[in-house]
């Protein structure tokens, strides 16, 4: 599928920018822009912004300082392709302002807009209203309708009661609540307590799909499980020979692998883009956990040499696995996106299922695990 590029250059000189979209087959077009405010490049793809010298590198083949100039993108990681933009370097206007760029902070509560303002640098809002225990929030920003990545945000009531997070890679803050103000209790009167928030760990594609019956390659798994389990970097210092450091999955690949969660393939090798079979996710899962020796195999097809033994095993035994139909746990299969969220929601203790907003086009309230994808895809209070 096609993925389309948006890039912005921005650059510490005014710039007359150029927005490209490229294409996976290379065709190329471009349209000018006047936007010109002061940083450094930024590229988007679907509204997420690329990390540069992780998923780009960035070459000036010619001029950079006034005039005309080359700039060579190459996209790496988990992005492929080079684009060539051309555009203007101007002397920059003197100004008596030392005015920081407006950042644009959008908060919401229970998904709905309650507030809109700008601030400079670090995102401090006083909010007009009371912050309510038992409601989610989360606050977007942006800089120019980009989202701005690994930003504090601070929101605080009149009344003291303050709520922290920051930004992910989408400019979406989860805010949770870090004071309250200090009251005196009441004769008789209970204390609300902050209700547990169900964070969505799997998410649908861009076409608004979930493709349930989709298996999941390798690097796709450990991203995933590093989201839901509770991975303290180790101490274990283990590379794989096919694993690039520009690569996205890099950084977590090497604290899982540290931690002992991953140990790859005896030659060396993590084979990343393969599909995960069941047997693997299982192993995978289990590392941070107890493991017990197995007695007696619950499936038939799960033979006691097979490497994966006791952690199927264990897995079965504390519940969270339970094979098919015919009572086979078909160790070799790839393991598709809806059995996995299973897995993981029975890990978990995910088992409230009480999400009946669907975001997705093709997932029917017919499939087996329809209110489970639901439960690991959809944010909600428990």
């Amino acid at each position: 599928m096609c993925k389309k590029i948006v890039a912005v250059i921005m650059c510490c000189s005014i710039l007359i920018c150029t927005i490209v979209s490229g294409f996976a087959d290379n065709t190329v077009s471009m349209s000018p822009s006047t936007v010109t405010p002061e940083g450094e490049l930024a590229i988007a793809i679907d509204g997420n912004v690329l990390v540069k010298d992780k998923d780009y590198t960035l070459t000036y083949r010619d001029n950079t300082k006034v005039g005309k100039a080359m700039v060579t993108v190459t996209f790496i990681g988990n992005y492929k392709g080079e684009r060539e933009v051309s555009f203007n370097i101007v002397k920059k206007k003197s100004s008596h302002s030392n005015r920081k760029e407006n950042t644009t902070v959008k908060i919401m509560e229970d998904d709905n807009l309650i507030m809109t303002t700008e601030t400079n640098g670090d995102v401090r809002v006083d909010l007009n209203q009371n912050i309510k225990v038992n409601s989610v929030y989360k606050a977007y920003v942006t800089l120019y309708g980009m989202p701005q990545i690994n930003k504090y945000v601070e929101i605080i009531d009149d009344k003291g009661r303050t709520l922290r997070g920051k930004t992910d890679s989408k400019g979406i803050a989860y805010l949770s609540v870090v004071a309250t103000p200090t009251a005196t209790p009441v004769s008789g009167s209970s204390v609300t307590p902050t209700p547990e928030i169900h964070k969505a760990y799997i998410f649908g594609y861009e076409n608004g799909t979930f493709r349930p019956d989709n298996t999941i390659t390798r690097a796709e798994t450990v991203s995933m499980l590093n989201s839901v389990l509770d991975v303290k970097t180790g101490d274990k210092n283990l590379s794989f020979s096919d694993i690039a450091s520009s690569a996205w999955y890099a950084p977590v690949i090497k604290k899982m692998a540290a931690e002992g969660i991953i140990n790859g393939y005896t030659d060396g090798t993590f084979r990343p883009d393969n599909q995960i079979t069941r047997a693997e996710f299982v192993t995978m899962l289990m590392k941070s956990k107890s493991i017990q020796k197995f007695e007696k195999l619950p499936f038939p097809d799960v033979d006691k040499e097979l490497w994966s033994a006791d952690y199927i095993y264990s897995a079965y035994m504390s519940e969270y696995i339970d094979g098919y139909a015919d009572g086979t746990f078909k160790p070799d299969n790839p393991i598709t996106r809806a059995e996995a969220v299973k897995i993981i929601n029975a890990v978990q203790k995910r088992t409230d299922f009480k999400v009946t907003n669907n975001p997705f086009v093709d997932l029917k309230e017919s499939h087996w695990a329809y209110s489970q994808i639901l439960e690991a895809a959809v944010e909600h209070t428990k």
